[in-house]
């Protein structure tokens, strides 16, 4: 084909288009990437990506179990102001909650059952002819208030009101982040 050149003189000499001098020196051909390298490079994104997105899903979970909960206590406060609304005599002999025909405590038991309820009796604050509160409580146990305004004789009083507050934690292992979730509700006396 060429006139007095071997061929493969006329198409590079023989030499590998790899090594072959050009305008920019001695090209190399770069290794092609294999899978196995992208597998190792995929572990270290998850390894970086997943506890973000797994403290992402715990907060989910932990609020919407907070709101649960807080729509629990509410619901539990809608029933104790019901209930101290229909009740004939809300301050009994001793300063404590007659219960009659049903103590506060039980409906708010009845209106929320998830909500754990102090059993504890309702007996006048002192020094406070307008309030009820539970003198003593465990420490996992919602408790009840009752705020009769003016005061606490049904004859008098205008408007009732029920405070449910439930010690809560958001999720297990954050034993030590124990905060409360407080709801009131209050009704017009008839």
């Amino acid at each position: 084909m060429g006139r007095g050149r071997p061929a493969s003189a006329r198409a590079g000499g023989g030499v590998p288009k790899s090594v072959r001098p050009g305008a920019g020196g001695i090209r190399r051909r770069r290794p092609r990437a294999s899978p196995a390298d992208e597998t190792g490079q995929a572990a270290v994104e998850f390894a970086v990506v997943a506890p973000v997105l797994v403290f992402l899903l715990l907060g989910l979970i932990a609020a919407g179990w907070l709101l649960f909960e807080y729509e629990a206590v509410a619901d539990a406060a809608r029933s104790g102001v019901r209930e101290a609304i229909v009740e004939t005599v809300l301050v009994g002999p001793g300063g404590c909650e007659s219960g009659l025909p049903q103590s506060i405590e039980q409906a708010v038991q009845m209106g929320a059952t998830i909500v754990p309820v102090d059993p504890a009796p309702l007996c006048q604050a002192s020094g406070d002819p307008s309030e009820l509160v539970q003198s003593t409580g465990a420490a996992r146990d919602a408790t009840v208030t009752v705020l009769g305004t003016p005061s606490l004789n049904p004859a008098d009083m205008s408007e009732v009101t029920v405070t449910v507050t439930l010690p809560v934690t958001p999720l297990p292992p954050l034993r030590a982040m124990t905060f409360d979730l407080s709801a009131s509700s209050t009704l017009p006396a008839s």
